[in-house]
């Protein structure tokens, strides 16, 4: 029996993600999606319920900080603000997480219903880029973690551009955070705290511009290494 060459390999007929990877894996990405939304969610139901004048001066005495650039009364606005705005980002992430959870297994499910016995290869970059953004989160203790995330997308993958899914993937990661921070710039602005606002917009951005580029490269060398 000859070894199969590379050639021989990169042209037979091959599944990519769904198709590689099995209901249960699935299944599992679905249900740490579900389970982190709902946290997610409970979290900002939380800190709205809290929120408060009152408490939100606590928070400034607490924190004992002397502003130069906004006054006591206009500091303790501010951290209502946010309490009220972020709680609300908080809770609205977590949904969007939960509906995410779920349409990732009935997608997941309908492109392996379409390619059993066929053997016809099928694009599904989407449930890989999720696929790595859950494996960027679950390994976040890590440095650099998205470039974890997204190698896994574009190991698995294979073919087409490492670099897309990998960004892709990267997309999916800082999407949730990205929300979230919105609607903290959104609180921010609320109240006039136009600095600070700023500042938020200024840290999302980059933030995500650093989260999708992390992964992307990982995305690239995953499917280098995949190809060899």
């Amino acid at each position: 029996m000859e070894p199969t060459t590379s050639t021989e390999r990169q042209d037979s007929p091959r599944v990519e993600g769904s198709g590689t990877l099995n209901a249960i894996f699935d299944a599992i990405v679905s249900l740490l999606i579900a389970i982190a939304g709902l946290g997610t969610a409970a979290a900002g139901i939380a800190v709205y319920g809290t929120a408060d004048t009152a408490t939100a001066e606590e928070i400034v005495a607490d924190l004992e900080v002397t502003s130069t650039i906004m006054t006591e009364a206009e500091l303790v606005d501010a951290i209502h603000s946010f309490m009220v705005w972020g709680g609300i980002g908080l809770a609205v992430t977590g949904a969007a997480l939960v509906v995410v959870g779920i349409g990732f297994l009935v997608y997941s499910r309908r492109l392996r219903g379409r390619r059993e016995g066929t053997g016809l290869v099928i694009d599904d970059r989407y449930v890989l880029a999720v696929v790595g953004a859950v494996v960027s989160a679950v390994a976040s203790f890590v440095p650099f973690s998205p470039v974890v995330g997204g190698g896994v997308a574009g190991y698995v993958r294979r073919r087409g551009n490492g670099l897309r899914i990998g960004a892709l993937a990267g997309a999916a990661l800082a999407a949730p955070y990205a929300l979230v921070l919105a609607f903290l710039a959104g609180g921010a602005f609320a109240v006039n705290a136009g600095t600070i606002g700023l500042l938020i917009v200024i840290t999302l951005v980059a933030s995500v511009v650093l989260t999708v580029v992390l992964s992307a490269v990982g995305g690239y060398a995953g499917a280098v290494i995949a190809d060899r």
